[in-house]
């Protein structure tokens, strides 16, 4: 599924928009395995800011994608940003099997 999303440059995750964080949740919430939940977690947060970030430039000439971007936060707050070095970052690892 990572793959899938980061593929294009982000483009289905951008197509998924806001309803992104709840696609992540249910991937972390159905799965039984610590391993998987541990990186599904790692990966919705970066991907949720790399979406965050994305609908906030948009919101400058779009009030769509502002209105959007203030919808995920507030469902979604606080919105914890990554704290992986560049070696562990699990954006790294995707953009490195997707190709990207």
């Amino acid at each position: 599924m990572s793959t899938l999303l980061t593929k294009n440059n982000f483009k289905v995750l951008y197509d998924i928009g806001d309803d992104a964080p709840n696609i992540f949740f249910e991937i972390w919430y159905t799965s039984a395995n610590s391993t998987i939940r541990t990186y599904a977690k790692g990966v919705a947060k970066v991907l949720t800011h790399k979406l965050e970030a994305a609908l906030l430039k948009r919101a400058e000439t779009s009030r769509d994608a502002f209105f959007e971007a203030l919808f995920m936060h507030g469902r979604h707050s606080p919105l914890h940003r990554p704290q992986h070095s560049s070696a562990t970052h699990p954006i790294s690892s995707l953009q490195h099997m997707s190709g990207t």
